[in-house]
Parts: C-alpha cells; structure tokens; sequence
C-alpha cells in the first residue's frame, strides 16, 4: 500500500503522509469469521473464569478440611450447629 501511495502522485512532485480508512466494506464470509472468532475469544474467557473459581472453590474446601483435621472439636461444634 505504501509503494502505491508513493508512485501514484510522484509525478505531481508530491509525496502522501498520511491516509485515515472511513469505511471499509467486509465481505459477508469475512464478517462471518470475525464474529465467530471474537465469540470463540469470549467463550475461551468464560471458560478461564470458570475454571478460577472452581479452583478457588477447590482452595477454600481444602483450607476448611485442613483446619477440621487439625481440630477435631470444630467438627463437632459444626454437626451440632446443623
């Protein structure tokens, strides 16, 4: 693209600096592939997300077995409690 800007009015003696793109018209396939490539990106986050919180989920269960094997008497204060 910057070989064409510099050629097409070299023999106008100028020289092309700067281009802004208005509006670009996707094919429909290629607007297809884009939206199923940002929704695949979307699902990919959810599922990271998903996966945090089971681990965090998994962490906090260990942490409270750990402390009710240290102390057996919590275990017994819980049962009551219920």
């Amino acid at each position: 693209m910057q070989r064409i800007l510099d050629q097409a009015p070299e023999p106008w003696g100028m020289k092309v600096s700067a281009v802004e793109v208005k509006n670009v018209d996707l094919p429909q396939e290629m607007q297809r592939a884009i939206a199923r490539q940002t929704e695949a990106g979307r699902e990919r986050r959810s599922k990271v997300i998903h996966a945090e919180g089971e681990y965090q989920a998994f962490q906090r269960l260990t942490d409270a077995a750990n402390v009710l094997s240290e102390y057996p008497a919590s275990l017994q204060l819980l049962a009551g409690q219920q």
